[in-house]
C-alpha cells in the first residue's frame, strides 16, 4: 500500500510539473498560429485554443498513467539503452531527486485540496443553474415567441428550444444541451425593442447551433482538473473570446445593424449586477469583454491577443524554463551520504544513467570523475540544449524586436481608440441619454405599478375572479350532470338508437327495392342525357340558326317602322 502511494505521488507530481512546460508550448503555438494567420475566422479561433486545452489534458493523463504503470526495472532497462533520448534536465540522479521528489507529497496534497474546492464550486454552480431552469419562469410576449420560432427555423436548429422570461437572471443566457433554454431577464421586456431582441436571440441561438454548452462543459471540466496550470486559463480565455466573437459575427451576417446590436448589449449591461456561473452561456461576462466586443462590432477588427497577454506569456515562459532548468543536476560530486540504490520510479521522460560496475567504488558510489564525464556527454548533444539556444537567439534577434515594436505600436493605437470610446461613454451627452432611458424605464414601471394598484384595475380583477368563480361552478354542475347515472343512461340509449338506425339504413341500402330505384334513376338520367343531346343538336343546326336570324330581322324591321312613325 505504501509503495502504491509513493508511485501515485511521484507519477502525479511529474505530471503536474511536465504539464507546465507543455502548456506553455501549446499556448505559444496558438499565439503564433493567430499571428501567422490573422484572417482566421472567429469560429476557428475559438476551437484551436479549446483543442489545445484538450491536448494538454490528454498529455497530463498520459504522463500520469504511463508513469504509474511503468515498472522501475523496465524503465531502467529501456533508458539504459539510450540515455540521450530525453533532455538532460530530468536526469535521474540521487542529487536531482534530492531537490525535486521530496516536495511531491506536499504538491500532491495541495493539488488534491484544490481539486476538491474546484469540484465543490462546480457542483454548486450546476445546482444553481438547475434551479434557474425550474423556478421563476414566465412566458415571453407573443410577438417575441413568433420571432423566436422564425429565427429557430431560419438558422436550421432542429432541437426543441424553450424560450422563457426569468426573474433570476440579469442578462440573456443559454443553458442546457439536450433540452436547451434561452432565458431573458424580466427587466429586459421594457428595455429592448424588437430589433434588439432579434439580435440577442440570434446570438444565443448561435451558441446552440455551435454546441457551445457541451464544449464549455468539457472546457470547465478540464480547467477543474488542471486548475494549477496558468496556461489552461489563458487558453480558456481565448476560447471564450473566440466563442463570443463567432456569435457576434453570426448576428452581423444575418443583416442586423451593428449600432442596434451594440445598443442592445449596452442596455443589457445596465441590468447586470453580479458575476456569471461557469456553465452558462451569457451574452457577455465582464465590462471589459463588453467594451472590446462593442469596439469590434463597430470596427470589425479581430485583435484576439493584446500586448499584455503576449508579455505575460513571454514572462511566464521564461520563468518556467528557468524553473525547469533549476532541476538540472550540478557538476559537483555527489555528497558522500547519498547512496545509489535500485533505480527509483520516474516517468518515461526521465533518464536513468547506465552505471558500469567498473565505475562503482567498493562503497557502492559512482566516482565524481565518471559522473562529470557522463553529464558532459549528455549535455553535449541534447535537443533541449539546442532548443534553449535557438530560443534565446530568437528573442535577441532584430526580427523579434521589430515584432515587439509593432505590438507596442498596435497597443498604442488600440489605447488611443479605447480612450476615444471611453471619452464617448463618459461624455455628458451619453450619460444624459442613459439617464433618460433609465428614467423612462422607471417612469413606465411606475405607471404600470400605479395602474395595477388603481381601484379600476382592482375592480376588473374582482370581476374576472367572479366570472372565473361562476365558470368554475358551471363547470362543476356540467361535470356532475355528465357523470350522473341519468345522463349515462341517456347517452347509452342514444348510442343504441344510433346503432339501430345505422343497421336499418344499411339494410335498406342493401335491399332489392333500393337497388331497383337506383337503376330507374340511372335509366331516367340516361334518357335525360339523350334528350339533352337532341336539344343541343337542334340548337346547333343550320335550320335553327336560320330561324333565329329570320326572327332577328323581323325585330329590326319593327324597330325601324316604329322609329319612322316617331319621326
Amino acid at each position: 500500500m505504501e509503495e502504491l502511494i509513493i508511485k501515485f505521488s511521484s507519477a502525479l507530481g511529474w505530471s503536474i510539473l511536465h504539464s507546465l512546460w507543455f502548456g506553455f508550448l501549446i499556448y505559444v503555438s496558438v499565439l503564433c498560429l493567430f499571428y501567422v494567420f490573422p484572417r482566421l475566422s472567429a469560429s476557428a479561433k475559438s476551437y484551436f485554443p479549446l483543442l489545445g486545452s484538450f491536448a494538454l489534458f490528454g498529455f497530463f493523463i498520459s504522463v500520469f498513467i504511463k508513469g504509474f504503470l511503468t515498472k522501475n526495472t523496465e524503465l531502467t532497462m529501456q533508458l539504459s539503452e539510450n540515455p540521450l533520448q530525453y533532455p538532460y534536465m530530468f536526469v535521474n540522479t540521487a542529487e536531482s531527486r534530492f531537490f525535486i521528489e521530496p516536495y511531491f507529497p506536499v504538491i500532491v496534497s495541495v493539488y488534491i485540496i484544490g481539486i476538491l474546492i474546484e469540484g465543490i464550486w462546480l457542483v454548486r454552480s450546476y445546482f444553481k443553474l438547475d434551479k434557474i431552469k425550474t423556478t421563476g419562469l414566465s412566458s415571453v410576449p407573443h410577438s417575441w415567441q413568433i420571432l423566436f420560432d422564425e429565427l429557430t427555423e431560419k438558422m436550421g436548429i432542429k432541437r426543441k428550444v424553450n424560450f422563457q422570461i426569468s426573474s433570476f437572471v440579469e442578462v440573456p443566457m443559454m443553458i442546457g444541451y439536450l433540452k436547451p433554454f434561452v432565458l431573458f431577464p424580466i427587466a429586459a421586456v421594457n428595455r429592448l425593442d424588437m430589433q434588439q431582441v432579434e439580435a440577442i436571440l440570434i446570438h444565443e441561438l448561435t451558441h446552440i447551433k455551435r454546441n457551445d454548452y457541451l464544449l464549455n462543459f468539457l472546457k470547465v471540466f478540464v480547467e477543474t482538473i488542471l486548475f494549477f496550470n496558468p496556461f489552461i486559463w489563458l487558453l480558456g480565455s481565448l476560447t471564450e473570446k473566440g466563442r463570443e466573437y463567432a456569435c457576434d459575427d453570426s448576428v452581423i451576417k444575418l443583416n442586423v445593424r451593428r449600432k442596434i446590436y451594440a445598443d442592445a448589449l449596452l442596455q443589457l449591461e445596465l441590468l447586470r449586477k453580479k458575476d456569471h456561473h461557469p456553465l452558462e452561456m451569457a451574452a457577455f461576462y465582464t465590462k471589459s469583454d463588453l467594451f472590446n466586443r462593442i469596439k469590434r462590432i463597430i470596427t470589425m477588427k479581430t485583435n484576439y491577443v493584446n500586448r499584455k497577454q503576449k508579455l505575460v506569456a513571454l514572462s511566464v515562459g521564461i520563468i518556467g524554463i528557468a524553473a525547469i532548468a533549476w532541476t538540472q543536476p550540478a557538476t559537483s560530486p555527489l555528497p558522500p551520504h547519498l547512496e545509489i540504490k535500485e533505480a527509483s520510479y520516474l516517468p518515461d521522460h526521465a533518464i536513468v544513467l547506465p552505471i558500469e560496475l567498473t565505475q562503482v567504488t567498493e562503497a557502492g558510489f559512482i566516482t565524481a570523475s565518471r559522473m562529470n564525464e557522463i553529464k558532459n556527454k549528455v549535455a553535449k548533444d541534447t535537443i533541449w540544449n539546442n532548443l534553449q539556444d535557438s530560443t534565446v537567439q530568437y528573442f535577441q534577434s532584430p526580427e523579434w524586436k521589430s515584432k515587439i515594436a509593432e505590438i507596442e505600436k498596435n497597443a498604442q493605437s488600440l489605447s488611443e481608440s479605447a480612450k476615444e470610446i471611453a471619452a464617448q461613454f463618459n461624455s455628458e451627452e451619453w450619460k444624459a441619454k442613459i439617464k433618460a432611458q433609465v428614467e423612462a424605464g422607471e417612469s413606465l414601471s411606475k405607471e404600470w405599478e400605479e395602474k395595477l394598484r388603481s381601484p379600476e384595475w382592482q375592480a376588473k380583477l374582482g370581476d374576472i375572479k367572479n366570472k372565473a368563480k361562476f365558470s368554475e361552478e358551471m363547470a362543476k354542475e356540467l361535470a356532475e350532470k355528465f357523470n350522473s347515472e341519468e345522463w349515462q343512461a341517456k347517452i347509452k340509449k342514444q348510442v343504441k338508437d344510433t346503432e339501430r338506425m345505422s343497421e336499418e339504413l344499411k339494410a335498406k341500402f342493401n335491399s332489392q327495392e333500393w337497388k331497383d330505384n337506383i337503376e330507374e334513376i340511372k335509366k331516367n338520367a340516361k334518357i335525360s342525357e339523350e334528350q339533352a343531346a337532341k336539344l343541343t343538336e337542334k340548337f346547333n343546326s343550320e335550320e335553327w340558326s336560320n330561324l333565329i336570324k329570320k326572327q332577328m330581322e323581323q325585330v329590326e324591321k319593327i324597330k325601324e317602322e316604329r322609329s319612322n312613325k316617331t319621326n
